[in-house]
């Protein structure tokens, strides 16, 4: 069961941003590898795991709340924005203006191709210069590689 579960590595996605992280205690015991929760050293780390996960949530909240507050006179999907400003600070990518603006298949607004392009230089400006949305992007990333850190380096050991 343990190779099983190393070789598998149960993972997870954070709601909004859709970052692979690894299972906690909560995600573990709707899976196979339930009884690997049995193992009480092993899930001391997971709920360290489930603690970080929290974490990463509540930076995606925060930085939820920032992107609300930058563009709330725009009728745009803030979750895909979120998931846009996230995924392009973090990883690059491209917008992209035609019937809608989207990033990636995430349709962030819909409109004349006049607002779409403000649209877009305000969410650009606010990539550039605001660094509030940069430190939480980085934080959320920042944890998120922790927690494969902590799977890698503890879990594995405790497992082998």
């Amino acid at each position: 069961m343990s190779s099983e579960y190393l070789g598998k590595k149960p993972s997870t996605k954070v709601k909004l941003i859709d970052v692979v992280v690894p299972c906690g205690v909560e995600c573990l015991t709707t899976t196979e590898f339930r009884e690997i929760l049995n193992n009480e050293r092993v899930k001391e780390q997971l709920e360290i795991i489930d603690s970080m996960i929290f974490l990463i949530e509540q930076n995606v909240k925060t930085l939820s709340d920032r992107v609300g507050e930058l563009f709330s006179e725009y009728n745009l999907n803030i979750d895909n924005l979120v998931y846009s400003i996230y995924w392009k600070l973090e990883k690059g990518g491209d917008f992209n203006v035609s019937d809608a603006l989207y990033f990636n298949d995430r349709k962030i607004m819909d409109g004349d191709f006049k607002s779409l392009m403000t649209v877009l230089n305000e969410i650009q400006k606010a990539i550039d210069n605001d660094k509030d949305l940069r430190d939480i992007c980085d934080q959320i990333n920042y944890l998120s590689e922790s927690l494969w850190n902590l799977f890698e380096n503890n879990i594995r050991r405790l497992l082998e």
